[in-house]
C-alpha cells in the first residue's frame, strides 16, 4: 500500500484562456490575447449522500480480525439509536444489496463518525447555518495534487474515498443530476509503467558503458559490437577513448533497448557459432581451460578459458567484451563462417 492517500485535484497548472471581446452572437470579436488564468483552490460540498450501512464494531475473533454486525436480528437495518451502534458506517457500490443511501458530513475535531444524522441525533452537533465556519458547508483542497496521511487523516480519507466529485467513487450515485467529477485518486495505475522501465534500462545501459570508463580496450570491443550506426555520427574506431566513451554515453541514454537488444544477438551469434562448430566436429572442449578449433584433423589453441567443459563457453559468452575473449571470438566465428 501507497505511504499516503492522494488525490488530484482540478489541474496543477495555470489554464491558458482567450481574452476577447464577445459579439452579439456570443463570439470573440477585435483584439485577442492569451492569458493564464489561476487555478487556484476547488471546493467540495461536505454534506453528500452515498451508498453503505451501518454497522457495530464486535470484538475480535479468534484471528485477530474484526467483526461487525451489519443488521438486526429480525433483518432490520441497523438504526442510529440501536444500543451499541457508534456511527461506524461500510460503505458499499451504488444500490449493493443490504445497503442504502446515507447522508454523510466530515467534522474535524468535532465527531470521529461520518453519519450526519448520527452527529445531529446522538451526538447532538448542530451547526448554525446562519454562522457557518469554514469547513462546515464546503471543504476547501488546492489545485493539484493532495497528500493525506493514512494514520492522521484516515476519517477525511474515507470520506474522500466515497465523495460524490471523486471520478473513483463506487458508492457515489452513477447517475447524478450534474455529472463530472472534481478530483481523482492517484495510485500506481497511474503511473507509466512504460516510461518506469524506459528510464530504469536507460540507467543499467548508462551503468554498464561506465563500467568500462578506464579498460579502453574493452570500451573498443562495445563499440566494435554495437556499430557502425548512423547515430555514432563522426566518430568511429580511429576517434579517441574519450569521444568513444561519450558516444556509447549517449547511445545508452537515448536507445536503452536498441543498445542491450544488440549486446544480446552479439551473445547469440557466438552461441550460434558453437552449435555450428559443435555440429560439424569442429570445437574441442574436451581439454579443461582450452577452447580450440578443430581444422582438418588438427587440433588448434582458440582461447584459454575458466571452467570446463560447456562451462567454459558460458564463460566466454559472459566475459565477451574481454580484451582476451573479444578478438579470438571474431576469429572463431569467421572459421566457423567458412564450414560447408
Amino acid at each position: 500500500m501507497a505511504a499516503g492517500y492522494v488525490i488530484q485535484v482540478g489541474n496543477n497548472k495555470p489554464q491558458k484562456v482567450i481574452v476577447a471581446h464577445p459579439n452579439k452572437n456570443g463570439q470573440p470579436s477585435g483584439d485577442q490575447f492569451e492569458h493564464y488564468k489561476s487555478v487556484g483552490a476547488h471546493l467540495i460540498m461536505n454534506t453528500i449522500r452515498v451508498w453503505g450501512r451501518r454497522v457495530i464494531k464486535l470484538k475480535e475473533d479468534d484471528t485477530g480480525k474484526t467483526k461487525y454486525k451489519t443488521s438486526l436480528e429480525n433483518g432490520s437495518p441497523i438504526d442510529v439509536l440501536t444500543p451499541g451502534y457508534q456511527g461506524e458506517i461500510e460503505f458499499l457500490p451504488w444500490e449493493a444489496e443490504g445497503g442504502y443511501s446515507i447522508q454523510c458530513r466530515f467534522l474535524r475535531d468535532m465527531s470521529r463518525s461520518l453519519d450526519y444524522e448520527y452527529q445531529e441525533v446522538v451526538q447532538k452537533i448542530k451547526i448554525d447555518p446562519n454562522k457557518p465556519k469554514e469547513g462546515d458547508v464546503l471543504i476547501q483542497l488546492k489545485a493539484g495534487e493532495n497528500k493525506f496521511d493514512y494514520k492522521k487523516d484516515a476519517l477525511f480519507i474515507q470520506f474522500l474515498k466515497v465523495h460524490p466529485q471523486n471520478r473513483g467513487s463506487i458508492s457515489k450515485n452513477p447517475n447524478p443530476e450534474v455529472k463530472g467529477y472534481s478530483f481523482y485518486e492517484i495510485t500506481d495505475e497511474h503511473v507509466d509503467s512504460i516510461a518506469i522501465k524506459q528510464r530504469e534500462t536507460s540507467l543499467d545501459a548508462g551503468n554498464l558503458v561506465k563500467s568500462l570508463a578506464n579498460k579502453p580496450a574493452q570500451l573498443r570491443n562495445l563499440f566494435d559490437v554495437l556499430g557502425p550506426r548512423e547515430e555514432f555520427g563522426d566518430v568511429n574506431g580511429l576517434s579517441g577513448d574519450l569521444q568513444l566513451y561519450s558516444t556509447l554515453l549517449d547511445y545508452a541514454a537515448i536507445y536503452p533497448g536498441d543498445f542491450f537488444s544488440l549486446l544480446i544477438d552479439y551473445k547469440k551469434s557466438m552461441q550460434d557459432s558453437f552449435e555450428k562448430a559443435k555440429s560439424y566436429k569442429a570445437l574441442d572442449i574436451s581439454k579443461d581451460g582450452h577452447v580450440a578449433f578443430v581444422k582438418n584433423g588438427k587440433v588448434e589453441l582458440l582461447i584459454e578459458a575458466k571452467g570446463k567443459g560447456e562451462k567454459m563457453l558460458d564463460w566466454m559468452v559472459d566475459n565477451f567484451l574481454d580484451e582476451a575473449v573479444y578478438p579470438q571470438v571474431q576469429i572463431f566465428k569467421q572459421l566457423v563462417d567458412k564450414l560447408n
